[in-house]
């Protein structure tokens, strides 16, 4: 069952590695052929008002709503699960090498796969062929949740300890090859008591990356609540070096942290009065100079205002200055 106290090991830092699109690799013996799969990121949305809560989750349209755990998560009998899981494991007339980035091989068939994710089937039709096997790499996830991911694919079944160590992965897997079943089943779990204080920053990240704007919402409902706690966590120092735009937007929520608000607004003032930016040491200059070009023209009114008054202070402050210095 999903609880809100369970463990994940997948670390904050890897986070940075899933910012990149992943790439799979073609092989045929010792050649190899890089195909790129671009997802383009989602761009920011900036809360400026209060946090409403995520509207509850669509009903299921195959299965009648029943409360089953996570054991017991799917429709199909059984006795059909236990084939396909039985024909993966078993890999009976595969005609697939996949190989993951520790070279360990998972066998597979090009026909489920292809049916499957569309993804994998246009890279499986652009393969060659070798003594009647295809050769893809899929680098930059480790090989238990590439292979939770592939026998997700045959049979629907899964190990509970996978789910618990890689449900960040296949959220991505299931993103990048387009396998929508699996998407929704991990955003469930994440939704439903997988969120943790250490894990959230992780989530929302991906959330956005991943177009799951439910468990976006949920996960930043939850960083508002308990702001304090969240912002001190290793998951937020994480991102506060790797994208320090969604700090930035975090601080901004109602809620956020009085002090961090103001640290942000001095170097946007700073900015604003820096004449280049392009050279300047101080942090994130040239950030706010690219920020002035997309606020409202309201923002951008007072922020003149702010701007001329200041000048205005520093120039008496010089004339001071001066008139003591005379005497």
């Amino acid at each position: 069952m999903a609880s809100s106290a369970l463990d994940f090991p997948w670390t904050s830092s890897i986070i940075e590695s899933f910012d990149q699109s992943f790439d799979i690799h073609i092989e045929e013996g010792n050649s190899s052929e890089t195909l790129n799969i671009s997802d383009n990121t989602k761009s920011l949305v900036h809360y400026n008002t209060n946090v409403p809560k995520p509207p509850p989750p669509p009903p299921s349209k195959s299965c009648p709503k029943t409360n089953i755990g996570i054991a017991n998560s799917s429709c199909v009998p059984k006795e059909t699960q236990d084939i396909w899981d039985k024909l993966f494991k078993q890999g009976y007339g595969a005609d697939v090498h996949i190989i993951s980035e520790d070279g360990l091989i998972i066998a597979a068939h090009q026909s489920i796969l292809s049916v499957a994710s569309p993804v994998l089937e246009n890279y499986l039709k652009q393969s060659k062929v070798k003594n009647g096997i295809r050769y893809i790499k899929i680098p930059g996830v480790p090989y238990g949740a590439l292979y939770a991911f592939i026998r997700f694919i045959y049979s629907s079944c899964y190990e509970e300890e996978e789910i618990k160590k890689y449900i960040l992965h296949l959220l991505v897997l299931s993103h990048s090859y387009g396998v929508p079943s699996l998407k929704r089943f991990c955003e469930n779990l994440l939704e439903n008591g997988w969120l943790t204080k250490e894990n959230v920053i992780d989530v929302l990240q991906l959330a956005r990356n991943c177009d799951a704007p439910r468990l976006a919402m949920v996960s930043l409902h939850m960083v508002v609540k308990d702001f304090k706690s969240i912002s001190s966590t290793e998951g937020w120092k994480v991102m506060k070096r790797a994208n320090p735009l969604l700090e930035q937007e975090l601080l901004e929520v109602p809620g956020g942290c009085v002090h961090c608000k103001r640290m942000w607004q001095l170097l946007e003032l700073h900015s604003r009065m820096c004449d280049d930016p392009d050279y300047c040491k101080v942090p994130l200059c040239r950030h706010f100079k690219v920020k002035m070009q997309r606020q409202s023209k309201k923002d951008e009114a007072k922020w003149n205002l702010l701007v001329s008054k200041v000048i205005a202070a520093k120039n008496t402050q010089k004339l001071f200055s001066f008139q003591r210095s005379s005497f």
